[in-house]
């Protein structure tokens, strides 16, 4: 995607932003400010003609640092491009400079295939050098909860746990599984071990048929709810344990303890399952002994 060009001195007053600048915020750059201000700019922006201005094709954060900066002119790359050639070049160095977070690569994806409609994902996968699947999974957690979403923006869960979030297709209980990696740092290990173990249990991921008064189906929701977290953070538990315990298998002593407790763990996940499972037959059977059940 080499562009010929002209290198220029521009003035900042002629240098304008672009509608279709793929990213949606400038982020934190002091740092980037401060090694213009003692290095000077090393790599120039790149441009393109807009009528009277010039609008930034790449380089609005070292347009905006130059800026604050004081500076008259800027040293830019001048380049002829069309709307769908800018929004390419635009993506490819912020991917290449890793600047985008998941979520504005998602967008970014978004608007080339759907709103601007330039071309599939396959088309879009080759412009910018990336292989058709990691278009589409990025464009894929777009579907996430929006409080996951923004987890995913600010760096508490990784793109590779957010993907594995994506697998569940219960949206309460991807958002749960979502806080719980987020508050508890779970590792993408022990999140593919959890997602496993819900979608192969129907007890876990499936909700109990909605009851006709609204009062019981309330505090049937609480209860199966606190039911389920339980079950979720005694497995991450055990999860936790094996690591421990194949830290010590030359321990024997200790390892012996461990592993009791590891079967103690095993008999409270199955005691939780069990008690669900009794909860949701009673709703279906019996709607009105729920209150009974959970009182």
């Amino acid at each position: 995607m080499a562009h010929l060009g002209l290198i220029e001195e521009i003035r900042i007053s002629s240098i304008c932003c672009s509608p279709y600048n793929v990213r949606t915020g400038l982020g934190q750059i002091e740092g980037l400010l401060q090694s213009i201000d003692n290095l000077g700019l090393l790599q120039p922006l790149v441009v393109r003609p807009c009528g009277r201005e010039f609008e930034i094709v790449a380089g609005s954060r070292r347009f905006e640092a130059c800026r604050r900066l004081g500076w008259r002119k800027v040293p830019c790359h001048i380049v002829d491009l069309d709307d769908r050639e800018a929004f390419e070049v635009s993506l490819v160095e912020n991917i290449q400079r890793r600047t985008l977070n998941p979520i504005e690569e998602a967008e970014a994806f978004r608007r080339y295939v759907d709103e601007y409609g330039w071309g599939g994902v396959s088309d879009l996968a080759r412009r910018i050098g990336k292989s058709q699947e990691y278009v589409s999974k990025r464009m894929r957690l777009l579907g996430l909860p929006q409080e996951i979403r923004n987890d995913l923006v600010i760096g508490k869960i990784g793109s590779s746990v957010a993907e594995e979030l994506l697998s569940l297709d219960n949206g309460a209980m991807c958002q749960e599984l979502g806080q719980l990696a987020s508050s508890s740092h779970l590792t993408l290990k022990e999140i593919r071990s959890l997602t496993k173990m819900i979608k192969d249990e129907d007890d876990i991921s499936r909700l109990p048929a909605p009851l006709s008064r609204s009062g019981n189906e309330q505090r049937r929701r609480s209860a199966d709810e606190a039911l389920r977290r339980g079950v979720l953070l005694l497995r991450t538990t055990l999860l936790r344990l094996d690591e421990i315990i194949d830290d010590v298998d030359d321990q024997w002593v200790i390892r012996e303890f461990l592993m009791e407790y590891r079967l103690n763990l095993h008999e409270s996940i199955s005691s939780f399952i069990k008690v669900r499972l009794r909860l949701n037959s009673l709703v279906k059977e019996r709607a009105p002994e729920l209150v009974e059940v959970v009182s």
